[in-house]
């Protein structure tokens, strides 16, 4: 697609409804991110966001688009070497788990 100049789709997705939309419009890339906090799960900011929530909701958006390129954002802060090894995203599993490949 860049060699030729074409332009790719994007689009924020939170759910299966959602994602079925997504499949079936012929978007290219689908996007589950932190800001899920805000739009579905009512935190005021996307800080309170949990690895554990992102990956469950894209696992609901791999059941509903199966075609485009699913990317799961990592929440904020998760990736730092600080943080307690417990805490860390295990991304490995995460892909097997969502069919999310970035």
């Amino acid at each position: 697609m860049r060699d030729s100049g074409t332009p790719i789709s994007m689009v924020t997705a939170y759910d299966f409804p959602s994602a079925v939309h997504v499949d079936l419009a012929g978007v290219d890339v689908v996007l589950v991110g932190d800001s899920v906090g805000m739009v579905v799960l009512g935190y005021d900011t996307t800080l309170p966001v949990t690895f554990g929530e992102i990956l469950h909701h894209c696992r609901a958006v791999s059941r509903g688009a199966k075609r485009p390129l699913l990317v799961g954002d990592l929440p904020f802060g998760s990736y730092e070497e600080r943080s307690p090894p417990i805490l860390r995203p295990t991304p490995a599993s995460a892909a097997t788990d969502t069919s999310a490949r970035a």
